[in-house]
């Protein structure tokens, strides 16, 4: 795992689409980060209001609304995002 190659994979995305706001890569962020603290196991849970305070979203809409597009999107998905990481969101 080459952390500084994964970051700079994910800048480039946010350089090719204009769609990626700052509550997506602050989400990102936090996964990335949570992910590294679990010594980048394939598998690991999250729970949601520590997601959330990491990321410093105060609203479960919001947390909802952007952390299913990340999620959801066919360029973000966990096994794109993280090389075959999947996750449990808690």
């Amino acid at each position: 795992m080459n952390y500084i190659r994964h970051l700079r994979g994910l800048f480039n995305r946010v350089e090719e689409d204009a769609n990626i706001t700052s509550h997506h890569i602050s989400l990102y962020m936090a996964l990335f980060n949570l992910w590294n603290v679990n010594r980048f196991r394939e598998r690991f849970e999250v729970n949601r209001l520590d997601l959330m305070a990491m990321a410093r979203i105060g609203s479960r809409n919001t947390y909802a609304k952007f952390s299913s597009l990340l999620l959801r999107s066919t360029k973000c998905t966990p096994k794109v995002l993280f090389d075959s990481m999947s996750i449990n969101l808690i």
